[in-house]
């Protein structure tokens, strides 16, 4: 529905409910959003089954090669060792840093896939489990979650000593050039620990959905 279209069925609701037209805030005069260029092309990608270096490169090469318009390629979640260590798969990225490159030599951003599970098979997952760095049920239990990318715990955002790992880790793609990350949305799974009595985080902060 148009946004014309909005006000209007807005404006008849009012009306039918005995509030005064006039009193609908009028359009306000203000500056555009300052969304860069790139951000309104193509962001191509490929699935987490299909994305290497050289797929992604490809992918990218055809997109110019028939005058598509690209602003950025995501990496999809294939691209780590272990689900959200953000360390590259060099069987499949044997040369992260020279893609990076080749992306920005052609005026492409690249993000990374992320989200903000630590998988019980990520290479420290005993450490930080250890540490409290994860976000705990009603019961005191950092409990793994299941998942799409299997079972997993959520890094705790209160906790600043979490947050220094958490972004240590991500220092490293980071430092190589990457341009950001396309979070994926495993926030709904919080509901199981919300549900089940609450979520609590560092200093017994309550975690809400």
């Amino acid at each position: 529905m148009e946004g014309l279209q909005v006000l209007a069925v807005i404006a008849c609701v009012l009306c039918a409910s005995g509030v005064r037209a006039e009193t609908i805030v009028p359009k306000a005069d203000v500056e555009p959003s300052p969304y860069h260029v790139w951000a309104h092309l193509h962001w191509a990608w490929l699935h987490a089954n299909e994305v290497t270096q050289e797929t992604a490169t490809q992918l990218i090469h055809d997109y110019k090669k028939y005058d598509i318009p690209v602003g950025a390629t995501n990496i999809d979640s294939s691209w780590m060792t272990a689900f959200n260590n953000f360390q590259e798969n060099k069987e499949t990225w044997p040369d992260m840093g020279g893609f990076l490159s080749s992306m920005h030599d052609q005026a492409v951003r690249v993000i990374f896939w992320a989200t903000s599970m630590v998988n019980v098979d990520h290479p420290q997952y005993k450490m930080a489990l250890a540490k409290d760095f994860f976000v705990k049920n009603s019961k005191g239990h950092a409990r793994p979650v299941e998942w799409w990318h299997g079972y997993g715990n959520y890094i705790d955002y209160n906790n600043p000593d979490a947050m220094e790992w958490w972004h240590h880790q991500m220092d490293h793609i980071l430092d190589m050039g990457a341009d950001g990350f396309k979070t994926d949305g495993t926030d709904p799974y919080i509901a199981e620990y919300i549900g089940g009595g609450g979520a609590v985080g560092f200093n017994d902060t309550e975690v809400t959905y």
